[in-house]
């Protein structure tokens, strides 16, 4: 896979609507894009995690830990990091949708970051009651801890995390996704 950028002046003659990638942080519809694939894997993995799980627990007889299922097994944590990052993703979309002028250009604004709490205040339209922030912050935690084994400043005093994302937890965030989802989806795009 190769990652290109070009550079608009190039392509302008032949191509002059070409939207900038100052354009694109703009359009609520390429964040919510984004966060729907992310939505998507986090639930492919879940599925596949817990039909691997009760494969193995509605058998009678000792199953078999071949290496396919203990791959599979252990998909849980992949799947809440995918199904955090793309509350994150509708997070930003849904905020990008009421706050399109914060973008400017060499700088996302206010949509800088992983933190959460203060962009989901700032949506409009948006229950944000205390028991979701307690989901969001744990939300946060799993994607900037989730993607190491360790926290980034580990310390001798605690243990590694562990992150036990139960149905509570994606229902909860999956209910924060398809609100989110659907207040961006009402924003006008800024690219037609």
């Amino acid at each position: 896979m190769a990652v290109m950028r070009i550079d608009l002046k190039r392509i302008s003659p032949n191509f002059p609507d070409w939207p900038s990638e100052l354009d694109v942080a703009k359009g609520a519809s390429n964040w919510a894009f984004l966060a729907q694939q992310f939505y998507c894997a986090a639930q492919v993995l879940r599925e596949e995690a817990d039909r691997v799980k009760e494969e193995i627990h509605e058998q009678d007889q000792q199953v078999e830990h071949t290496e396919w299922r203990l791959w599979r097994m252990n998909l849980g944590r992949p799947a809440a990091f995918c199904i955090a990052f793309s509350l994150e993703l509708a997070v930003k979309a849904a905020y990008v949708s009421q706050h399109p002028d914060e973008i400017k250009d060499g700088s996302l604004g206010g949509l800088k970051g992983h933190s959460l709490i203060e962009k989901c205040k700032r949506i409009s339209r948006f229950d944000f009651t205390d028991e979701r922030m307690k989901y969001v912050k744990m939300a946060e935690e799993i994607i900037l801890d989730g993607k190491y084994p360790v926290t980034l400043k580990p310390i001798a005093e605690i243990t590694a995390p562990y992150y036990n994302a139960n149905d509570v937890y994606y229902d909860s965030l999956i209910d924060m996704y398809h609100e989110l989802m659907k207040i961006a989806s009402t924003a006008p795009n800024p690219l037609a």
